[in-house]
C-alpha cells in the first residue's frame, strides 16, 4: 500500500510540474529517443488535464479513489508531453529492440528493491521457500572380522569288511515300499514303477559285466551230447555219448564218453560189389578230454520275444579224442593191450581182430587218436539250464605218424545239459 501511495504521489508531482511549467515544456528541445513521431491526423489536440497516462499493460488497471479520472480515448493518440524521458513504445506482440545509447530511467534501475511498474501496483513477491538441512550421514557400521576357520579333525579310516550278499531278483517286501497307491498312479505307465531299493539291486552285476547267468560260480555241468561225423566217406557215422564240464579260472574243462555207430549207405552197398574200398572206422567207443576258452559273453534276447534273455558265451575248444575198439582187444594179454595205449596207430593184430566187424566196403583206417580244434556257443538259462553247440575240425598233426587216411573231416555236435 506505501508502494501505491509514493508511486501516485510521484505521479502527482510530475502532473503539478508539467501543469505550472507549460512555457519551458513548450519551449524545451526534443530529445530524440528513437520512438516514432505522432503523425498529424487533423483531429484536435486533447487537453492536458495534469493526470498521468495510462499504460497499456495488457491487464485491466485497478481503480485508485485517490487517481484523477483519465480522458476517454477519442480515437487519436493524445499528445505527448515533453518530459525528457522517452514515450511509451506501443504493443505491437514483438519484444522492443534495445537501444545501446538509451540512459536507464533512475526508478528503473536495480537497486535490490521490487520493481513498481506504471499502474502503481508493486508485483507480489514469490515466496521463499526455505531449503531443509541436509541430514547427517551415519558413520559406516565396522565390519567384524572374520571368525577363523577351524580345521577338520581328521576321520579314522572305516574298515571294509565282507559285504552282504545281495539277491538279484527284487523282494516282495522291497518291491511293496515305495510304491505309490492305485489313486495316484497315472494309466499306462504302472508297469514301469518300480521303488529305488528294487533298481539299485537290478544294477548290482550289470554296470561292470552283463550276467544273467554266472556260469564261472558252479562247480560243474552235466549233459548229454550228440554229433554226426562227416570223414569224408560215404558211411553215416553217428556218435552219442555224455559230457562233463567243470569250470576253473575262466576255462571249461570238459571230459565226454560217446559210442560212434557206422552204417552203410546204397553207395557204399553197390560199392561193396566191386573190388575197391574206402578207410573208414567201424563202431567203436571215444573217451575226449578237451579245454574251452571263453572269447565273448554277454546277455542276448532271442526270438520269439517271449522267450527269457540268456547269457551267450563264445568259447574256442581244443580236444583230444582217443579211439578205443573192444573187439580188436580180443585174443591179447595184458601186457600186449598195455603197450597198446600209448601208440597213435593201431597195431597189426588189432587190424586182423576188425575184420570180422568192419562193413564190406571198408578198410579199417590206422589212427588211435588224434586232435581236434573248433569253436561254439554255450547258452545259459537263468534256471542253470545251458545248450552248447559246436563245430569241431580234425587237425592232422598225428597224420605222420598214425598213417590215417582220414586226414580232413570234421564232427558238428550239440550238448544239452545242467549247471550245478
Amino acid at each position: 500500500m506505501i508502494r501505491r501511495l509514493l508511486g501516485n504521489r510521484r505521479r502527482w508531482v510530475v502532473g503539478v510540474a508539467l501543469w505550472g511549467t507549460p512555457a519551458l515544456a513548450q519551449d524545451a528541445p526534443a530529445t530524440d529517443t528513437g520512438a516514432p513521431e505522432a503523425t498529424d491526423t487533423g483531429a484536435p489536440e486533447a487537453t492536458d488535464t495534469g493526470a498521468p497516462e495510462a499504460t497499456d499493460t495488457g491487464a485491466p488497471e485497478a481503480t485508485d479513489p485517490d487517481t484523477p479520472p483519465v480522458a476517454p480515448d477519442t480515437g487519436t493518440p493524445p499528445a505527448t508531453p515533453d518530459t525528457g524521458t522517452p514515450p511509451p513504445t506501443p504493443d505491437t506482440g514483438t519484444p522492443p529492440a534495445e537501444d545501446p545509447e538509451a540512459v536507464e530511467p533512475i526508478d528503473a534501475r536495480d537497486t535490490g528493491a521490487p520493481a513498481v511498474d506504471d499502474t502503481g501496483t508493486a508485483p507480489v513477491p514469490e515466496a521463499v521457500v526455505p531449503m531443509p538441512a541436509p541430514a547427517p550421514v551415519p558413520a559406516p557400521a565396522p565390519v567384524p572380522a572374520p571368525a577363523p576357520v577351524a580345521a577338520p579333525a581328521p576321520v579314522p579310516p572305516r574298515p571294509i569288511g565282507p559285504l552282504p550278499a545281495v539277491p538279484f531278483a527284487p523282494r516282495a517286501a522291497d518291491a511293496a515300499e515305495g510304491m505309490p497307491s492305485e489313486e495316484d498312479e497315472e494309466p499306462g505307465i504302472e508297469k514301469y514303477r518300480a521303488p529305488f531299493s528294487v533298481i539299485a539291486d537290478r544294477a548290482i552285476g550289470t554296470t561292470s559285466t552283463p550276467v544273467e547267468f554266472d556260469w564261472r560260480r558252479t562247480k560243474a555241468q552235466v549233459g548229454a551230447s550228440g554229433s554226426f561225423l562227416s570223414e569224408l566217406n560215404n558211411f553215416n557215422s553217428l556218435r552219442g555219448g555224455v559230457l562233463g564240464r567243470f569250470p576253473s579260472k575262466g576255462v571249461i574243462w570238459e571230459v565226454g564218453l560217446s559210442y560212434v555207430t557206422v552204417r552203410d549207405t546204397s553207395a557204399t552197398r553197390d560199392l561193396a560189389l566191386t573190388p575197391y574200398r574206402q578207410a573208414g572206422r567201424p563202431k567203436h567207443g571215444e573217451l575226449d578230454v578237451g579245454v574251452a576258452v571263453p572269447l565273448a559273453e554277454g546277455v542276448v534276447t532271442t526270438v520269439p520275444r517271449w522267450f527269457p534273455a540268456v547269457q551267450m558265451v563264445l568259447n574256442g575248444y581244443v580236444d583230444l579224442r582217443y579211439r578205443v575198439y573192444p573187439s580188436g582187444y580180443r585174443g591179447l594179454t595184458f601186457g600186449q593191450v598195455a603197450g597198446t595205449i600209448l601208440n597213435p596207430q593201431l597195431t597189426p593184430d588189432e587190424r586182423n581182430n576188425l575184420e570180422g566187424s568192419r562193413l564190406e566196403a571198408m578198410t579199417v583206417d590206422r589212427e588211435r587218436f588224434g586232435f581236434l580244434m573248433g569253436i561254439g556257443n554255450d547258452f545259459y538259462f537263468k534256471p542253470g539250464l545251458f545248450l552248447s553247440p559246436r563245430i569241431m575240425f580234425s587237425v592232422p598233426l598225428m597224420a605222420p605218424i598214425s598213417e590215417t587216411q582220414l586226414v580232413w573231416w570234421s564232427d558238428a555236435q550239440l550238448a544239452v545239459g545242467a549247471a550245478f
